[in-house]
């Protein structure tokens, strides 16, 4: 099988696609209908999906991950340090709990999008370094592009359900990374 049909599929599909691989041979599927599964296969767009790499900034649109849950599987994957771009919500610092431990490894910069944003602060005031809030995802992308971090990765990782839909928010961020 070749493996270029994965590159574009990011970290999380080539993980879930390596695991099925597994299975079918667990099941003594054929390896000509494993092919044919995969062909079919659609990437699930806004997930660690890369974007760009600008002046050494790496971007990473995750704007799929709207649970603690899956923006902690983004935080464990990409390797630090990150810019942390996330949305505030009616969560609780509670909520949050469960990330402490990797924006405290990995996270130098918490970019808070919205007007509820104090759940974020509460939880990761310092633990991280650096939180501010911005109004809008263009707002953030500029913020985490032109602080002083040098090297970084900038990571779009909602941790909350909003308004607009995943769809919107990620193109939305590849959009302005892509007009930076």
């Amino acid at each position: 099988m070749d493996l270029d049909v994965f590159t574009n599929f990011g970290k999380v599909n080539t993980h879930s696609t390596l695991a099925g691989i597994d299975v079918t041979k667990l099941s003594k599927l054929r390896s000509q209908q494993v092919k044919d599964c995969f062909r079919h296969l659609e990437e699930q767009l806004y997930k660690q999906e890369y974007v760009a790499t600008i002046h050494d900034t790496e971007f990473i649109n995750d704007a799929a991950s709207v649970t603690v849950n899956s923006t902690w599987y983004a935080l464990e994957s990409i390797e630090g340090p990150l810019v942390w771009i996330a949305l505030g919500s009616e969560n609780t610092a509670e909520t949050y709990t469960k990330l402490e431990r990797l924006a405290a490894q990995k996270v130098k910069m918490l970019l808070c999008i919205g007007d509820n944003t104090s759940a974020l602060h509460e939880a990761f005031d310092g633990i991280v370094p650096v939180i501010e809030d911005v109004k809008t995802i263009q707002e953030a992308v500029h913020r985490a592009f032109y602080n002083q971090l040098e090297r970084k990765k900038v990571l779009f990782s909602p941790a909350a359900v909003s308004q607009e839909s995943v769809a919107e928010m990620g193109a939305c961020f590849n959009k302005e990374v892509n007009e930076i």
